[in-house]
């Protein structure tokens, strides 16, 4: 059965610059994992399939790794820092480059995480009812004919 949760790689400086980040995608179910070079980047894309890729660091640092990622049906993004809060700005989604694509303020970005965490649970319950065994309905007419 496809899994449930929703696979995020963190492309940063250091671990503790996203952990209110990951604390915020780990509570909506997703699991996370930490990259601050290109070659762990390169190594954790290698062993996982992605559904969202976010980078919280200068995207230069990361170019060469975001035109292999770029080809993989996910979503990135890049997180730009804008005097108290930030911008998330589309690379690519579903293997589609964007370029000046429209950025999301923070609730909007959550709120576009919810809508593909519902869409996954809503993929998920389809696939089990189709594993499951139809419903035996009794036949009611031997309890019709005794009463």
């Amino acid at each position: 059965m496809e899994q449930t949760f929703v696979k995020v790689l963190l492309l940063g400086e250091d671990a503790k610059g996203s952990s209110y980040l990951k604390w915020q995608l780990e509570n909506r179910g997703c699991h996370c994992w930490f990259a601050h070079s290109m070659s762990k980047a390169a190594a954790v894309y290698q062993e996982h399939k992605f559904d969202l890729i976010l980078s919280t660091t200068p995207l230069a640092k990361f170019d060469s790794l975001l035109a292999l990622l770029g080809t993989n049906a996910c979503k990135i993004y890049h997180c730009q820092p804008e005097e108290d809060s930030c911008w998330w700005l589309p690379l690519a989604i579903d293997g589609q480059k964007f370029a000046n694509g429209p950025g999301m303020r923070p609730s909007e970005f959550l709120e576009m995480l919810d809508k593909m965490l519902a869409q996954r649970r809503a993929k998920s319950i389809e696939m089990l009812q189709r594993q499951l065994p139809p419903v035996i309905q009794p036949d009611l007419r031997a309890f019709k004919a005794a009463s």
